[in-house]
């Protein structure tokens, strides 16, 4: 009866703040069922990609600081209904947690099907305050909670850090990522992980385990500062087992989103607390050891999964070449198919390129800004960064390689604002978009629009690496002066590279053919387009 009450209570709550200040935070009417994105129904003018710009230039109004009376009241009215949310999602835990009742039914996250999750609903409302108000670190610790109640240490180790690295930190989440730190650290994972000859799900998600055990497991050490010492040995075992996993096509979707961002946090963690210490304090100079490693790992892991990123754009081309066949020839050639990755549906090859794009987007916006960090890098180091992210951007859809002033947005755009690392990157957004008077953006049911908008702004983001690199070289100064890898853009092959040399091919990276092999098809033979070269309809990029 009491959390009954309650719910009724941060309910109409929301409705009146809204109501009286005049403010349309699109959070729906919860009792009724409505979907927690506040996204409009089918019947509304207003589509799903509009709302996806919407959203993102709403969230990020915190980055205005000169922002008017009215769009600070809009803030504040944001910001309590995200604590209200926060409450309701509270709510619902504990009727989980301590069995009072059945957990409310009928808020369904965009029409999520994942109906087994007994957490989703209370997840879905923290997911919510988040939106509603990204720059407080809150909802991040209660989504951990519920990661941690799903004995999910790379997903609770994430949203710890994201809500350390937000303009207005929750600070107990340092205690509760201390704890979780504490407990991977207790229980070293296994370092050896044996080769994945039989593709089985069992097998590959075992292996999967075992890597995420050990990348959780580092990070705990450089967050705690402790066991440094055996750091590096470690990561070459992580890093075996991760190409052991990439030469099978993994890891998957789940998994590739945190890895970067964890590590861009711990290099920037480490980074601002050995700059704010003693120089020769002791603690200090185990910082600085930290935030060396935590850069050095990031480079090894742009390496590591660099080779994902040809084969996904290959397999999307080949697939696109299969989209063709009627479903009978699809099933028919796939059957005698030995490449599972060539024959995949193509929607679901489109969508693992678009997520490796995802996983690998907030990389480039962190390499983009030069942040201090870099300037740990080895020079070995840098140099192999600027080899991945050549290998990368050589791999982009040809439609998507345009420089224009602002790209295109996605929700993992609004995903990513309050982390602090980013910030230069997303207020530059903010800020070239008018404030959403010239804003394209993609609906994340749009897979096809995904991929070419991610392309699309790790392309540009490459691009001002590039300048930024033939910026040093005209002004004389030297490599060192930045800790930016150098990165090269060839306008006559339309092709990135490490060095200055003009690159003799224009052949994709990773020993892929230019051209995707023939597949046959119904009696005729089709030979599918260069992995460059793979177009996405304009359609797919609304204004």
């Amino acid at each position: 009866q009491v959390l009954s009450e309650a719910t009724g209570f941060y309910e109409s709550l929301i409705v009146e703040l809204q109501q009286r200040h005049a403010v349309d935070c699109r959070v729906p009417t919860l009792s009724q069922g409505a979907t927690l994105t506040g996204l409009p129904s089918a019947g509304n003018s207003v589509t799903e990609a509009s709302a996806v710009a919407l959203q993102f230039i709403t969230s990020a109004a915190y980055l205005d600081n000169n922002a008017t009376s009215r769009a600070a009241k809009e803030a504040a009215v944001r910001a309590s209904c995200s604590a209200c949310l926060i409450f309701l999602g509270d709510i619902s835990r504990y009727r989980v947690l301590h069995s009072v009742g059945p957990p409310p039914i009928g808020h369904v996250s965009n029409g999520d099907t994942r109906r087994s999750d007994r957490w989703l609903i209370a997840e879905d409302l923290y997911v919510q305050a988040q939106l509603l108000c990204p720059q407080s670190g809150n909802p991040y610790n209660q989504q951990a909670v519920i990661a941690t109640y799903r004995s999910d240490d790379l997903s609770a180790m994430l949203k710890y850090m994201r809500s350390l690295a937000t303009p207005n930190p929750y600070l107990t989440a340092r205690d509760n990522l201390t704890t979780l730190c504490n407990k991977l650290l207790a229980s070293p994972p296994p370092t050896a992980l044996r080769e994945l000859t039989d593709r089985s799900r069992r097998h590959m998600e075992e292996g999967e385990a075992t890597f995420v055990a050990g990348f959780c497991y580092l990070h705990a050490q450089l967050f705690m500062l402790q066991q440094l010492q055996e750091f590096e040995g470690l990561l070459g075992h992580m890093l075996t087992n991760l190409r052991v996993l990439v030469q099978s096509g993994r890891p998957g979707r789940g998994t590739l989103g945190p890895l970067f961002l964890i590590s861009i946090f711990t290099a920037h963690n480490t980074c601002e607390a050995h700059a704010t210490g003693e120089q020769h304090d002791s603690l200090a100079l185990l910082r600085r050891s930290a935030n060396r490693l935590a850069v050095e790992l990031i480079a090894a892991l742009a390496c590591a999964l660099a080779p994902l990123v040809p084969k996904a754009a290959a397999a999307a081309a080949a697939t696109e070449a299969a989209s063709v066949m009627s479903e009978a020839q699809f099933d028919a050639v796939a059957g005698n198919s030995t490449d599972a990755d060539e024959m995949m549906p193509p929607s679901v090859a489109l969508e693992e390129f678009a997520s490796l794009l995802a996983a690998f987007l907030p990389l480039t916006m962190w390499v983009a800004q030069d942040p201090p960090c870099l300037m740990t890098l080895s020079l070995a180091a840098r140099a192999s960064l600027s080899s991945a992210l050549s290998d990368v951007g050589n791999v982009l859809p040809s439609s998507t390689r345009a420089l224009r002033s602002v790209p295109p947005v996605t929700s993992l755009c609004s995903e990513l604002l309050g982390f602090d690392p980013l910030t230069p990157a997303l207020a530059a957004l903010v800020n070239s978009s008018g404030r959403g008077g010239e804003l394209a953006s993609v609906s994340q049911s749009d897979t096809n629009g995904l991929a070419a908008a991610h392309s699309s702004f790790i392309y540009l983001n490459l691009r001002k690496i590039a300048q930024s690199t033939a910026r040093q070289n005209a002004s004389g100064s030297s490599v060192s002066g930045s800790g930016q890898p150098q990165l090269f853009w060839h306008e006559r092959t339309s092709r990135f590279s490490p060095t200055a040399e003009l690159p003799e091919t224009v052949a994709p990276s990773h020993g892929l053919p230019s051209v995707v092999p023939a597949t046959e098809m119904g009696g005729g033979v089709r030979c599918g387009p260069s992995v460059a070269d793979i177009g996405f309809p304009p359609a797919a990029l609304e204004p």
